[in-house]
């Protein structure tokens, strides 16, 4: 059976893996869930993640979660099984993002909390300022807090470009995209599944009508695909 450890994207918890976890209990062994935040810069976060892995694990990654598990997968390939990268980017962020990422910070910081960011972002997600995805992406921002959101700030602003040909990733991937992601483009995800070194052993799938927040809005279709690439380990 497999160890899955999930790292959910931008002022997401463990919450936004919910539906797909619990559609996978019997197809794994254990899993954990890691919250990006604690450390300093993205190196220092890399590290944490790849530490606290005692044995190679399937990381399942949304978003910002996925950029570190492309990471962890190149530059620590020992601590890696397979990787599930869902509606996320090889890419560097674009310096035309940094103004952008740093007004929300801004706005978080000077309303005391980061629920008012995630209502801004309900209308880029195409979520109902009503729903029960609206009210869990608010409880969930509140969970991951201002400091965290800051760390998350500053890894999103500072990843690495890892797409080329020296980017390769020796490990089974599963790149998952929504067909309607408007913040990371099925392309984006086709660039994640490149760099395979083992075209045999990488996958890229694309749920149509999903969006970004494919996990929370598609679980059981995104738990389906999961649960076939586990199978091919």
């Amino acid at each position: 059976m497999h160890s899955l450890t999930y790292v959910p994207g931008t002022l997401l918890t463990d919450e936004s893996f919910t539906g797909v976890n619990t559609a996978l209990l019997t197809a794994v062994g254990s899993s954990r869930t890691h919250i990006l935040g604690d450390g300093e810069t993205f190196d220092a976060e890399l590290a944490r993640l790849a530490d606290a892995a005692r044995s190679p694990q399937v990381w399942v990654g949304h978003s910002l979660g996925a950029i570190f598990a492309i990471n962890v997968a190149l530059l620590h390939p020992e601590k890696c099984a397979a990787i599930v990268c869902i509606a996320s980017t090889a890419r560097a962020d674009l310096p035309a993002n940094r103004t952008k990422r740093q007004a929300l910070l801004q706005r978080a910081r000077a309303t005391g909390g980061c629920k008012a960011v995630s209502l801004e972002m309900k209308p880029v997600f195409g979520v109902a300022a009503n729903s029960v995805i609206a009210k869990s992406l608010a409880a969930q921002a509140t969970s991951v807090g201002l400091r965290r959101f800051g760390q998350q700030t500053e890894y999103a602003l500072t990843r690495p470009e890892r797409r080329g040909a020296r980017a390769t990733i020796s490990c089974p991937i599963l790149a998952l995209v929504g067909s309607d992601d408007d913040i990371c483009p099925p392309a984006l995800s086709a660039e994640i599944a490149a760099l395979g070194a083992n075209p045999q052993r990488t996958r890229w799938m694309c749920i149509e009508g999903a969006g970004h927040l494919v996990p929370m809005t598609h679980p059981g279709e995104v738990a389906a695909h999961i649960r076939d690439f586990l199978a091919t380990l």
